[in-house]
């Protein structure tokens, strides 16, 4: 059969992850769908991104899974859903890391306001148990001055110009523009009532003495007629008039203009400067062994000032969870170090640091020839027998004697093997000697 070779490009059908779901076609079996899916859809992990289901002839699109690969360089442990555990030796700077977490340090710290300038605070330091406490550092809040303002009507706080409530401008007048004392009492003399009677003249009426016009009045007043009340044409009055022509004078001018201004004066409040101080709060800010704040007349300004916590080791002791409810927060059955640690001098200030210790520990237990005591001693099971025995020096084998038996010394052995040399050779003759009457034998190092 001819081979063909055919040059094509084949499109598969592709949508939106939001058209394929709504559409939610049934795919025929192995028909591809390619889905492109944008961030906001909030399907599959690692988006956006282009992934594809494949169809199973009866499913529709969104009751089928996207097609998915294992890669091959994951291990896995890295995919089990239970995770492995990590023994203590197994993991890298665990030493430092507890190194750095708890420190054996005994230093306080407290601060002190200056009893000669208060405004001066002094932070001090000193050792659990030390009489007398070292200066660290020091602060002082600068003064607040209060003097003249540079515009009418202000004082200036600290450089600052602020103006005063209430003040008119009447207050900004110079001095020499009021009367003196001398002048006010002058006025008072002008501005007493004057005596005032008939005139002497028609039309006329007599002020201290002296006849004066009254303006309008035409002569037909001045008629004598029953119409009139004679008793009124004739009445005289007395009236409380300001100045001889009834206007105000200068002198009462300035002495109103006074009075307004002094009761301008009197209304304007007084000027205090705030109180600074800095106090300590009763309960210190979480993780800190005390916390200060800088109030102004009682209320705080600024953050707090937080003083670290210097850990004191007061005791450790090694304990095994109970389980739940156990205060380290460990699984039932886990060794671990209590750190008793407190912050401050006296009691009732301590806090704990739990360390697990459960992998950090190997255990032992006995075995062939080895024993484990209760308190952890190891130590080697001996049998005394045959010269055999064991005490603080170490395991030792006595020397045989005839009457127990032992480890045997050198010229012992060597007496032994003269004897075995005897029972083997194959002629006994050159072992023996003739001297005399005597026969000697000869073995090694010993002669019989």
């Amino acid at each position: 059969m001819a081979e063909k070779t055919l040059y094509s490009r084949i499109q598969l059908k592709g949508d939106s992850y939001s058209n394929w779901t709504t559409q939610d076609p049934v795919l025929l079996k192995n028909e591809v769908a390619i889905v492109t899916i944008a961030a906001e859809d909030g399907a599959p992990v690692n988006k956006p991104g282009v992934y594809f289901k494949v169809g199973d002839g009866t499913s529709t699109f969104s009751q089928l899974g996207f097609t998915s690969g294992i890669a091959g360089d994951v291990y896995a442990w890295a995919k089990a859903q239970n995770k492995p555990t990590y023994a203590a030796s197994e993991i890298q700077g665990l030493e430092e890391f507890i190194s750095g977490e708890i420190q054996d340090t005994n230093t306080t710290y407290q601060i002190v306001q200056d009893v000669d300038n208060p405004r001066k605070f002094t932070l001090q330091s000193k050792d659990i148990g030390e009489e007398g406490w070292s200066d660290v550092t020091s602060v002082t809040i600068p003064a607040q001055t209060l003097v003249e303002g540079t515009a009418n009507g202000t004082v200036k706080f600290d450089g600052t110009d602020v103006k005063v409530h209430g003040l008119g401008s009447a207050a900004f007048t110079e001095s020499t523009a009021y009367a003196t004392a001398a002048q006010g009492a002058a006025a008072d003399t002008a501005l007493q009532p004057a005596d005032i009677t008939t005139g002497a003249t028609n039309g006329t009426i007599s002020v201290d003495g002296t006849a004066v016009p009254v303006y309008g009045l035409k002569s037909a007043a001045y008629a004598e007629t029953t119409a009139f009340d004679a008793a009124g044409a004739a009445a005289t009055a007395k009236s409380e008039v300001i100045g001889t022509d009834g206007d105000l004078s200068s002198a009462n001018t300035i002495k109103a203009a006074k009075k307004y201004t002094d009761e301008k004066i009197a209304a304007i409040p007084e000027v205090e400067v705030p109180e600074y101080t800095i106090a300590k709060e009763a309960s210190a800010e979480a993780g800190y062994a005390a916390s200060y704040v800088l109030q102004k007349d009682g209320e705080q300004v600024g953050v707090k000032i937080n003083i670290p916590k210097d850990y004191l080791v007061k005791s450790a002791s090694i304990k095994e969870s109970t389980g739940e409810g156990d205060a380290s927060g460990l699984p039932a059955g886990t060794k671990y170090i209590d750190f008793v640690v407190n912050t401050t001098e006296g009691t009732g200030n301590e806090s704990h640091i739990y360390l697990n210790v459960n992998e950090l520990v190997d255990a032992y237990t006995a075995g062939n020839g080895v024993e484990v005591s209760v308190g952890n001693v190891i130590s080697a099971k001996v049998v005394a027998a045959n010269g055999l025995s064991v005490d603080a020096s170490g395991i030792q084998l006595a020397l045989a004697t005839t009457g127990t038996a032992g480890a045997m010394s050198a010229a012992d052995k060597t007496k032994l093997d003269g004897l075995h040399a005897i029972a083997t050779s194959g002629n006994i003759n050159d072992l023996v000697q003739t001297s005399g009457d005597i026969l000697i034998l000869n073995c090694g190092d010993a002669t019989v």
